[in-house]
């Protein structure tokens, strides 16, 4: 057999052990790690994924929280799995869109060459809450209580670099006020200082919040979208209170490590994508406050090298520092 057709037959054979590979996954249990703490949206995707894969393959889809630094511990912890399709992870705006522009060199992981991106699978507004005690009940009464009560408003996140993190930082440039950024490991400590009363202000996530809301425990005064949320229509966006153009929209997906097989790749897109396309797990997200999307490899693969660009700018143009 000549050289060439050596080559070819070689190519084939892989290409023919790839495919049937890909057939036969999942043969054996998946390790999602989320880079964050539990009761978030990321959390709560991860979690139904995983519950709809367990239940369509028989192969169970073991959880893993591996919080810290802004979502790079785990994150990085996905870009070093072995590039199987048994480890992969949830990723956000913040892994993958902000903390590049933020962290720099400091970064731990490549937001692109480091990972295979399978599916974007959802998006949401933030929404602005004060504690019920504060003579706050709109965004324009906010900015006026900032300005009277100088140094005395202090805003949660879920950590620096998060989507709530630049949504407070944006607020801060745009209405010209001075509010303090408190970083916390996930929305649920943040969320519990705040109706303590410990902390007086949120830009947080829907979904991780909405039944603190529905409770009357937390009072919403806006939403960081161009346009009002279903699940809290009465709700004014910040655009809408005299921040014109104000925008922060948060997105989640699932990423495998860089060099995984396309083959495997592409059969767990399929897979999660057509999990989020289900009616109940589309009602599940949007009873959240979240919006499901189905996004393929190559569509995601372009919106983050979008993202990186836009956020990196951003972080320049806000002078955005570490806390």
């Amino acid at each position: 057999m000549t050289p060439i057709r050596t080559l070819a037959a070689t190519l084939l054979l892989a290409l023919g052990a790839a495919s049937a590979g890909a057939q036969d996954y999942p043969s054996r249990p998946i390790h999602l790690i989320v880079p964050f703490t539990t009761g978030g949206v990321l959390d709560t995707l991860a979690r139904t994924i995983g519950h709809e894969i367990t239940r369509e393959t028989q192969q169970p889809v073991v959880v893993e929280n591996r919080t810290g630094a802004s979502g790079n511990i785990g994150t990085e912890a996905i870009a070093r799995a072995a590039p199987d399709g048994y480890t992969i992870g949830m990723g956000t705006i913040a892994t993958h869109g902000i903390n590049p522009g933020l962290y720099g060199q400091r970064l731990p992981y490549d937001p692109v060459k480091d990972f295979a991106p399978v599916a974007m699978v959802a998006t949401q507004r933030n929404v602005v809450l004060v504690n019920p005690s504060l003579p706050i009940r709109s965004v324009q009464e906010l900015i006026a209580y900032a300005r009277a009560n100088p140094g005395k408003v202090n805003y949660g996140s879920a950590g620096n670099g998060s989507s709530q993190h630049m949504s407070g930082q944006m607020f801060m440039k745009q209405a010209g006020v001075q509010i303090t950024h408190v970083p916390y490991r996930g929305s649920g400590p943040a969320l519990a200082d705040l109706m303590a009363g410990n902390i007086q202000l949120m830009f947080v996530d829907m979904p991780a919040s909405i039944q603190h809301i529905r409770s009357g425990r937390l009072r919403p005064i806006g939403v960081t979208s161009l346009q009002r949320s279903p699940a809290l229509p009465d709700v004014p966006t910040v655009a809408e209170q005299g921040l014109p153009g104000f925008e922060v929209i948060a997105w989640f997906g699932v990423f495998a490590p860089a060099k995984t097989p396309p083959a495997t790749v592409e059969a767990l897109s399929q897979r999660v994508r057509a999990i989020m396309e289900k009616p109940e797990v589309r009602q599940k997200m949007e009873g959240l406050g979240a919006d499901p999307v189905a996004l393929p490899p190559a569509e995601f693969q372009r919106f983050i090298g979008a993202e990186i660009a836009r956020w990196t700018q951003l972080v320049r143009d806000l002078n955005v520092k570490l806390d």
